[in-house]
């Protein structure tokens, strides 16, 4: 209510409290309980949250959280709005991170890691830590907030520094700070650096269990915020909610890239089939060509199609086969091969020179014009629709028919992939492993310090005559060895215990003998990325 004169009449008081007139005291509130939690001292010399307090058996303002601090632990505990997509920005869930939740930052205590400020970065470097994370988790939601120097009001961009938070999952996902939080209440894997916000997250829904790496990157240190040094640097609050965590990193094994093509052919079942397991022919002999409609739901690249029929003569016959692409056939067929048809009732099949690329409704069929060959028609099979013409380029009839094929797509290789067992921890081995390769041949693990360029030149870079299979990591070390019989192999990699090699990352891939895949006879599996931590 107002006061004096202005006071309470009839006409005079307030049935809200909102705006930020309610905001204000209603969050400052809600810190100020925030900072008595941070500042109990559970343990000697440690706080609710298990941060180490700044003094020990000291005052709470002696040990408050610096404000940077406070605001990402009120940022990753809060209760989010429901996400709206409305066209307006001067939404509640648009402007802000949601409401206090003093409950909710109460019960993550025991799963709680905190930077409050004691990490000071410099232009270009990286902070990492290691986040543990175990299976049944709600979500994870890391939170980089610094102090920001004043922008200058004239400058189109109001960031002055620029720090930027990256998560990476356990299998290797990426998560850049706010990246998708613009439209939801969750972060969309990848994105890039955001460059304009000094408040940075990561939320996670249901996040994989394991280690999860948190890093801190200091893209752009221009102006000082840390004033205790006499170096331009600075320094930051970072809360992660959701898993247990520490300095350093830990020991993480992710893959990136792909490899390519063996000459080994995989088995694969038909993309489109039609009474495929066949059955008694109707013993129709037309004198008329046939086609029959294949249906699918995505354009296929045919390499080949099965048709099930006989010829009545005894002997084998090599006739043309057919492929009409369109939802009815056209007057002239988009591809033509030939098929040697049997005396016996079975699927034929008609190879076509080049795949040949349909949309989502095609038409296939064979020559029966001599009316020695039986029209693909199962006595006692699911009906479709199919085409009768009486010559080339007479108009089609449609007719319905119990036909039987199998359309065969563009066939699928081998490819080598690589894989560990074991992960870089200080002090211990892990093994590079091969599978999915050509069997007792040689092959090479490469490895090296970078995957973005060697010797000045970028990688990755394509091997000569070999349609695309990728060098993706420096080839500083060779390490040859033989593929089993079972187109395996393995090779250990002893990491020392070393802590100066916290974070250091190591490349992987292999590289395998393939006489008949290219013009180099060589093959590439996908890279793998080694980071090793504790």
């Amino acid at each position: 209510d107002r006061t004096g004169s202005a006071g309470y009449s009839s006409g005079n008081w307030y049935s809200n409290f909102g705006g930020t007139s309610g905001a204000t005291p209603i969050v400052a509130g809600h810190n100020v309980l925030a900072i008595e939690m941070f500042t109990t001292e559970v343990v000697p010399g440690y706080g609710l949250f298990g941060q180490q307090l700044r003094v020990p058996g000291g005052s709470a303002h002696q040990n408050r959280p610096h404000f940077p601090t406070l605001k990402a632990l009120q940022v990753a505990n809060a209760a989010q709005y429901a996400f709206s997509s409305g066209s307006s920005d001067n939404r509640r869930e648009h402007q802000g991170w949601g409401f206090p939740d003093l409950q909710e930052m109460y019960d993550n205590r025991l799963k709680t890691f905190i930077v409050d400020e004691t990490d000071v970065v410099s232009q270009g470097s990286v902070t990492q830590y290691g986040i543990s994370v175990t299976s049944g988790q709600p979500y994870l939601k890391a939170v980089l907030n610094w102090n920001e120097p004043a922008g200058n009001p004239a400058a189109s961009q109001q960031l002055v520094n620029n720090l930027s938070l990256r998560v990476t999952s356990p299998s290797g996902t990426v998560y850049w700070g706010n990246n998708g939080l613009n439209s939801g209440v969750w972060s969309v894997a990848g994105g890039s650096e955001d460059t304009i916000n000094s408040i940075e997250c990561v939320f996670v829904q249901n996040p994989q269990a394991g280690n999860w790496l948190v890093e801190v990157l200091a893209t752009a240190i221009v102006q000082d915020n840390h004033v205790e040094t006499p170096a331009v640097d600075a320094d930051y609050g970072l809360v992660v909610v959701g898993g247990t965590g520490q300095s350093g990193t830990f020991a993480q094994f992710s893959k990136f890239g792909q490899g390519c093509n063996s000459s080994i052919v995989l088995p694969a079942p038909p993309c489109a089939e039609w009474n495929p397991g066949g059955g008694p022919l109707s013993g129709q002999t037309p004198t008329t060509e046939w086609v029959y409609r294949v249906g699918s739901s995505v354009p296929l690249s045919v390499h080949s199609f099965d048709i099930y029929t006989r010829s009545t003569t005894g002997q084998p016959q090599t006739v043309n086969a057919y492929l009409y692409d369109g939802v009815s056939p056209g007057v002239v067929p988009t591809a033509v091969t030939t098929v040697t048809i049997g005396a016996s009732p079975g699927f034929y099949t008609a190879t076509f020179a080049t795949p040949v690329n349909t949309t989502s409704v095609f038409h296939v069929g064979v020559d029966t014009s001599s009316g020695t060959i039986e029209r693909s028609e199962i006595v006692t099979g699911s009906a479709n629709v199919g085409y009768e013409r009486v010559t080339p380029g007479s108009a089609w009839g449609v007719r319905i028919v119990r036909a039987g094929y199998r359309i065969n797509c563009s066939p699928v290789y081998q490819v080598p992939a690589i894989d560990n067992s074991g992960t870089p921890q200080l002090g211990s081995t892990y093994n590079l492993l091969l599978s999915q390769a050509p069997p007792s041949v040689p092959c090479v693990l490469v490895s090296g310090l970078s995957d973005t360029i060697y010797q000045g030149i970028p990688l990755p870079v394509t091997l000569p005559g070999t349609n695309g299979c990728d060098l993706l990591v420096a080839p500083t070390a060779l390490d040859p060895t033989f593929t089993s019989g079972a187109g395996t192999a393995s090779r250990p990699m002893v990491v020392p215990n070393n802590s100066s090699l916290t974070g250091l990352d190591v490349f992987h891939q292999w590289v395998v003998a393939d006489a008949a895949a290219n013009g180099l006879g060589l093959i590439t599996s996908d890279g793998g990325k080694a980071t090793v931590g504790l």
